[in-house]
Formats: C-alpha cells, sequence, structure tokens
C-alpha cells in the first residue's frame, strides 16, 4: 500500500517503535505543510492511505481532487472539523478513527498554569537580557484554579493542581459539574463567581457548535489583572477577538496558549501572538513521544486492517 503521514512538523514519526508495522508498504511522511512540500503532487496523486496527525492539515474536496488513488483515511485520535467526512464519503473513501490520552494535554495545561504564576517565560528572557530578575511570581500553593469542563482532561489538571494545594473549582455544564463534585472538588455554576474569583482559569472543553466562543470579552474582563487564562483545547472556545481588546486592557494579566486559529499561526493571523503578556506554545499538548505511539499505533492497526479486508473503527 502507498502510505502518506502528513505533518511531522518535529520529525519524529519514523523514530516511533510503531512505524515498524507498515514494513512492506510504501510510506511517505511530510515534514512541512503541503504547500510547502516539493514534490506533494506526484506523492499525493498516489497515496492509496493517508494517516492524519490530528487536525494540522485541512481534508476537504480540494485536497481530495488531487488524491484519486485515496481508500482509506486513518486519524489519529477523533475526527474533527479540519476533515469533510461528506467529500470523504461521497468518493467512496473510509476513514478510521483511533484512540488518544489526555495526561499529556492536561500535563501541558498545568505546565502553562505554573509558569505564567511564576512568570518563568518572563524571567528566563529577562535573564538572557541581563536582567537578573525582573518581578516576583506567585506560588501555586493555596491559589484557585478554575477548570471549564471535566473530563478526562479536566480531571487529570484537577489531580495535579490538587499535589500542590490549590483550591480547584470547576464550571461547566451541569454533567461537568455532578462529576467534580463526586471527585470531591467544587463547583461554581454561577459565571460572574467563577471567572471573577479564580487565580488561573483553564479551559477544557470539546468543541461544538454550542462551546464555540464559549469564554467571551465579557468573562475576561471579570477575571483579575494578575490571573491567567489557559486555553490547551481549542483556540475557538475563547472568542479571539474579545480575548485581544481584553488581554489590552489588562484581563487578565496573561494569556498562556497551545492552539489558534490558524496553525501555524503568525502575528497576522494571531494578533495575540505578539503581546509580551502571551504565553504560546506550538501545539504540543499531545506532543510528546509515549502518547504520540499510543496515537499512532492505534490509526497505524486501523489502516492495516483495511488493507487486510477488515476495516474497523469506521467514522465513515
Amino acid at each position: 500500500m502507498n502510505i502518506l503521514i502528513l505533518d511531522d512538523y518535529q520529525e519524529g514519526i519514523p523514530s516511533l517503535p510503531s512505524m515498524e508495522k507498515l514494513k512492506g508498504h510504501q510510506v511517505t511522511v511530510f515534514t512541512r505543510p503541503i504547500s510547502q512540500e516539493p514534490q506533494a503532487a506526484e506523492v499525493l496523486a498516489e497515496a492509496e492511505g493517508l494517516v492524519l496527525l490530528r487536525e494540522r492539515s485541512r481534508v476537504d474536496e480540494a485536497l481530495l481532487a488531487r488524491m484519486p488513488n485515496l481508500r482509506h483515511i486513518a486519524q489519529t485520535g477523533k475526527a474533527g472539523k479540519h476533515l469533510d467526512l461528506e467529500a470523504c464519503r461521497e468518493r467512496g473513501i473510509t476513514v478510521s478513527e483511533g484512540v488518544g490520552t489526555a495526561y499529556a494535554a492536561a500535563e501541558l495545561a498545568f505546565l502553562l498554569v505554573m509558569s505564567a504564576l511564576r512568570r518563568l517565560p518572563q524571567e528566563i528572557a529577562g535573564l538572557k537580557a541581563g536582567k537578573f530578575g525582573i518581578r516576583f511570581g506567585r506560588t501555586l500553593q493555596g491559589r484557585t484554579l478554575g477548570i471549564i469542563g471535566f473530563g478526562k482532561a479536566g480531571s487529570w489538571l484537577a489531580k495535579f493542581a490538587c499535589a500542590f494545594d490549590m483550591r480547584i473549582v470547576v464550571h461547566g455544564t451541569e454533567g461537568s459539574m455532578q462529576r467534580a463534585v463526586a471527585a470531591g472538588y467544587s463547583a461554581e455554576p454561577d459565571r460572574v463567581k467563577f471567572f471573577s474569583g479564580c487565580d488561573a482559569i483553564s479551559v477544557q472543553l470539546r468543541l461544538t457548535a454550542e462551546t464555540r466562543d464559549y469564554v467571551q470579552e465579557k468573562d475576561l474582563l471579570l477575571m483579575k489583572t494578575d490571573a491567567v487564562l489557559v486555553n490547551t483545547a481549542r483556540a475557538e472556545l475563547v472568542e479571539q477577538a474579545g480575548l485581544a481588546r481584553a488581554l489590552a486592557k489588562g484581563f487578565p494579566g496573561q494569556y498562556a496558549a497551545d492552539v489558534f486559529m490558524q496553525e501555524p499561526p503568525t502575528t497576522g493571523s494571531d494578533p495575540v501572538l505578539g503581546m509580551p503578556q502571551v504565553i504560546a506554545t506550538p501545539h504540543i499538548g499531545y506532543l510528546d513521544v509515549d502518547s504520540f505511539e499510543i496515537m499512532m499505533a492505534s490509526a497505524l492497526d486501523n489502516l492495516l486492517a483495511f488493507a487486510a479486508g477488515h476495516p474497523r473503527n469506521l467514522k465513515v
């Protein structure tokens, strides 16, 4: 089978143990966006199987039209808005979904909370610029961490924060708050009290029509001027124009993001990227070798099952 793997920006896919599964198949790995790959046209035209690394590339009718031999798409994790399932269905292309883990993304969210409260990025930059200390940071002990949504990632995040003696408050759907209370945490249904009372807030929602722009400018203006909002879930969960305006006014004091409306982002596509109070990481929440091996192994097993005539875990 002629297999194409997209968007290995870290150039780490070939070293994963799960790649041994593809011995005997012709495999091409793109390490840059499709538009930057000089051999893209030829490789796309020949590919029979496509492996997608989360949501980095948009797979729509325009791309599928360049892939006349494509028969199956193996998605790491769940299929999202980047994948036009109807276009796949019309072309007779099957799509399988793999499994993932929420641990790594939750771990990064907590690291961003800690980095912001201790002001690590600013202090590191200051030291390299010749300044030995800029301003006081804050410890996590006794601070209040707000978590919007309480699924697997939110649950892990709460456990991490408890180890640092933080107070946990959960806001979101009735189901999320019930699960939080059952786990021994506090819930705050009042939106004003939630946003105004937390020292750090982490967005841990799934992106749906109902949760798009869930965090709005009016919410951000309620936050403390020394608080931080962390988003490692989806950029669309936070109203982007309102975020830029609120940050310019100093509410909250910092914003830490691992997700962007356009990836890779630029200061043109994401105006808050260049703000000094913004900590940004390049969508690495799920990019640790252990988690990635779990995701790739699952996706490749699905692809090989299709090649063997026994498709499984199909979305389309």
